[in-house]
């Protein structure tokens, strides 16, 4: 990874894939509108695509008084490892779509490789609020770092029209029903955002809108930006490391011109011949005279040391 992201190269990411939600009407049908809540998280060190989806309807009077139940498809890189559990604590079981093989949806692609479940409404006895609730992970990682710059893409989420396949009626939502999308834990310096769809407000990481019928739906969410305390490390790096340079070549200059005005000075004003000898007579005892001392010093401690005489023995007279 590059100090700073002016040099780093542009982050690229995969296609997300894509959730779809309608309802099950081979189970139960409602004409009461249904809000649609997704949370995604924009942790940079997350591995998978953490996800909360939640869903809520108010069911007042005049409203069908059968909960509905809702599906949920996971399509293209969003079926990798599935992991969720509902509102209870409970894992969500995911199966495979075989029943809308050669269905395709412009959004989705081919829907029999899509992954399903049913979420159903769990009525609430205080103020007939319905709600249900899918909390989870799965894909994978939403985010690119390089350098200073990240790109996020998260999958889009899109009801369909209604469909009757091998038994199974799903429809989209019912009409005036809502879908909102928020992003979590974003990095404190996350700035100069760019979005698609673009945001309503600059300062708020929403998508909100109609979500039923033919209303056009973003088929993903992608968000480029800048992560300022990054970029203002680079920045110093490079700032320390221009003036290191700066430093270092000052150096080699200075040194050349010095040497050069030596060297100069030396060929307009060479010494005379005798004060080169005498440089190069003092050169020589410099280097001869500490082995002399060392030879004559030996000399007079052999002169000095007492030779022994041996004692011969006398004869008896």
């Amino acid at each position: 990874m590059l100090a700073s992201g002016q040099f780093a190269p542009a982050p690229v990411i995969a296609d997300p894939g894509t959730i779809a939600v309608v309802l099950d009407t081979g189970v139960s049908v409602t004409e009461a509108p249904i809000t649609v809540d997704v949370q995604y998280s924009a942790s940079i060190s997350q591995r998978a695509t953490n996800t909360t989806i939640s869903f809520g309807q108010q069911s007042g009077p005049g409203k069908t008084s059968t909960p509905p139940t809702i599906m949920v498809l996971l399509c293209g890189a969003a079926t990798q490892n599935p992991r969720y559990t509902n509102n209870r604590g409970h894992m969500v079981s995911w199966h495979q779509a075989a029943f809308l093989d050669g269905s395709y949806f412009s959004q989705i692609g081919y829907m029999g490789l899509c992954l399903y479940t049913t979420v159903p409404l769990a009525a609430d006895d205080i103020g007939g609020y319905r709600s249900a609730l899918l909390m989870g992970y799965s894909g994978p990682s939403p985010s690119q770092v390089s350098g200073a710059g990240v790109i996020y893409a998260w999958p889009g989420v899109v009801t369909m029209p209604g469909l009757a396949v091998g038994g199974f009626m799903i429809r989209t939502l019912p009409e005036s029903s809502t879908l909102a999308v928020n992003l979590s834990d974003p990095p404190a310096d996350l700035s100069n955002v760019v979005a698609s769809p673009q945001l309503a407000n600059s300062g708020v990481l929403q998508w909100q809108g109609p979500f039923f019928g033919s209303t056009p739906l973003a088929s993903q969410y992608r968000i480029s930006a800048s992560l300022m305390n990054r970029q203002a490390t680079g920045q110093r790096s490079i700032f320390i490391a221009g003036a290191l340079v700066g430093v270092g070549g000052g150096s080699v200059i200075w040194l050349l011109q010095l040497l050069s005005t030596l060297v100069l000075a030396i060929i307009k004003h060479p010494p005379a011949k005798e004060i080169r000898s005498q440089a190069v007579i003092r050169m020589y005892l410099a280097i001869q005279l500490p082995a002399v001392r060392n030879n004559v010093g030996r000399r007079e401690q052999t002169k000095r040391r007492p030779r022994l005489r041996p004692t011969r023995p006398r004869r008896p007279k």
